[in-house]
């Protein structure tokens, strides 16, 4: 009964190192057929300097795209946020080795 109200926690992470222009696909969640999916947080991460390129889509939208981040941000999304899917992208500006990491936390109901 407890899972029913709480639902199931969901997390995605992911990693790409390279030299790609292309957006290289870092973690994606998908929320199962006939559940609710309550989007918690995305995490980005790049190392200092390598001039990374993050995207994010959320359902069908672009949120953010060619967003530089030269280390660490946590973006925390307000409860009951309430997604059909999300997806994370980094690319580098195709000189510099990126090395990027993504996850994304939520909830199935």
């Amino acid at each position: 009964m407890r899972a029913a109200i709480n639902g199931t926690p969901i997390a995605k992470v992911g990693y790409y190192t390279g030299t790609a222009e292309e957006y290289q696909e870092l973690a994606k969640w998908e929320v199962t057929e006939n559940k609710i999916g309550y989007l918690g947080t995305v995490n980005l991460q790049s190392i200092a300097n390598d001039n990374a390129l993050f995207k994010i889509i959320i359902n069908t939208t672009t949120v953010i795209e060619d967003a530089e981040i030269n280390g660490t941000i946590n973006l925390k999304f307000p409860e009951g946020s309430i997604v059909e899917s999300i997806t994370v992208f980094a690319k580098s500006d195709g000189v510099k080795t990126i090395a990027s990491h993504a996850s994304i936390t939520g909830k199935e109901v």
